[in-house]
This record gives C-alpha cells, sequence and structure tokens, in this order.
C-alpha cells in the first residue's frame, strides 16, 4: 500500500476547520450557560418579589405621629375609661 504525502496546506486547512468548530461548540455552550443562569436568576428575583409583596401595609412614620398628636389634642371615646378627658 503506498502511502502518499499529504501537502501542509491540505493539513492547515482541517486544522482551521477543527479549531473553528471547536470554537463554535466553546460559545454555544457558554451562551447555553448564560441563557440557563440568567433565567435562574430571573425565577429567583420573581421570587423573592412575590414574598415580599405584603398587603399589610405599615404606618408611615408620618401617620403613627399624627395618630399619636391627634389622640393627645383630642378625647379617645375608650368605653373602658371611668373618667373622661373633656368635659364639653
Amino acid at each position: 500500500m503506498p502511502r502518499y504525502q499529504l501537502r501542509g496546506s491540505k493539513r492547515r486547512n482541517a486544522a482551521i476547520l477543527f479549531v473553528c468548530v471547536v470554537l463554535l461548540t466553546l460559545f454555544l455552550v457558554i451562551g447555553l450557560c448564560f441563557v440557563l443562569f440568567a433565567d435562574a436568576q430571573a425565577t429567583s428575583s420573581r421570587f423573592y418579589r412575590e414574598a415580599h409583596n405584603n398587603l399589610d401595609e405599615y404606618p408611615s412614620p408620618e401617620m403613627l405621629f399624627g395618630w399619636g398628636l391627634g389622640s393627645l389634642i383630642y378625647p379617645n371615646d375608650d368605653e373602658f375609661r371611668r373618667r373622661p378627658t373633656s368635659r364639653a
């Protein structure tokens, strides 16, 4: 069986093709990892947002100050008190 000597250009063409295929595969894997990671982060942030979406609204400091000041100025209609604070 005779052996044929391959010229350098044919070997180089095959090597360049191999390098291109390997780089395309590498970029494909990196792209898929990015997409999967971004989807996982989006799901995680959506769960975090929904977990902290409380319907109970706590009063702001201004509302608390207004309530406290109003209860000091105006009489409180508490039926369990023995003596009224206002005699008007």
